[in-house]
């Protein structure tokens, strides 16, 4: 990573100051914390899944899918292969 990437990086708020905004505050009043930081200050979820604990829920939702046939990366649509990312990709954004 170069001189100015780490200077664009340097200005991202920190978790913390971001739990601090009124927006997050009136978040946190619906919702539990839980749902309501992502704390990206570190990788996101990618390859890198190994690094990042999972729930209980996640694991025995995980175990089911190993054991048969699934679609991670093909658009059964389209009947082609597609995006592995596209089965997170609402609850991220949501």
């Amino acid at each position: 990573m170069n001189r100015s990437d780490q200077s664009v990086l340097r200005q991202l708020p920190s978790v913390d100051a971001l739990l601090q905004s009124s927006e997050i505050q009136q978040a946190l009043l619906r919702y539990p914390r839980k749902l309501v930081v992502i704390n990206a200050t570190g990788i996101i979820v990618h390859t890198n899944l190994g690094r990042s604990l999972l729930p209980e829920e996640a694991i025995d939702r995980l175990t089911l899918l190993c054991r048969s046939y699934n679609n991670l990366e093909y658009d059964l649509e389209k009947g082609r292969r597609g995006s592995r990312y596209v089965h997170a990709e609402a609850l991220l954004c949501e």
